[in-house]
């Protein structure tokens, strides 16, 4: 198994709580050996997020949802995750974990990375 990618887009209701619960995320994440990207992008009034986050591989990923539950908690509370789409192999059962009113996968068919 490769790499694991996940775009995830979420509509914030809280901008102050969200971000103060994004920020521990990060935090909490900056310490894991297998997340090799773990970005948020903010519209201006913060209100529409975009997180893109990068495994090493499918147990990297394991562990980071593991770690972060809790947070992850914390952000429903004050946000609503609209679309996930997950990028490379992932086991459907871990899939259906992922609770956005859409989530796809798409298994990598072609390209290389450098």
């Amino acid at each position: 198994m490769g790499r694991l990618t996940l775009i995830v887009e979420i509509r914030v209701h809280d901008p102050a709580a969200f971000r103060s619960v994004a920020d521990r995320a990060v935090e909490h994440t900056v310490r894991e050996h297998g997340t090799l990207q773990y970005e948020w992008f903010s519209s201006d009034d913060g209100r529409r997020v975009i997180v893109i986050e990068t495994f090493e591989d499918e147990n990297a990923f394991e562990i980071h949802a593991e770690r972060i539950a809790q947070l992850i908690a914390e952000l429903r509370e004050v946000s609503e995750f609209v679309d996930t789409q997950v990028l490379g192999d992932l086991d459907p059962a871990r899939l259906e974990r992922l609770s956005s009113p859409t989530t796809s996968l798409l298994k990598p068919y072609a390209g290389f990375r450098r």
